[in-house]
């Protein structure tokens, strides 16, 4: 999946901490007074649930756009004893 993220300023640090934990390979422009993060990668699975982290992490002021970039093997989890 594709991930884009738009937000204000004062979440910089916050909204990035987000991006780092649930995609990949990112890169951030820094414009308007806010910070957009464009061209994050991350699996489906790791994308569930991150409306909410990202809702948290900004005060519910950040906004994302997530779309299918390309199927690909996901890594396989262990079972948890």
């Amino acid at each position: 999946m594709k991930l884009s993220v738009e937000s204000p300023t004062e979440f910089q640090g916050q909204v990035l901490r987000t991006i780092h934990a649930a995609a990949r390979h990112g890169h951030r422009d820094h414009r308007g007074g806010g910070v957009r993060a464009g061209g994050c990668r991350g699996s489906a699975r790791e994308m569930f649930g991150y409306s909410t982290d990202l809702r948290s992490a900004s005060q519910g002021k950040a906004e994302f756009t997530l779309e299918f970039a390309r199927y690909a093997p996901v890594r396989r989890r262990l079972p948890r004893i």
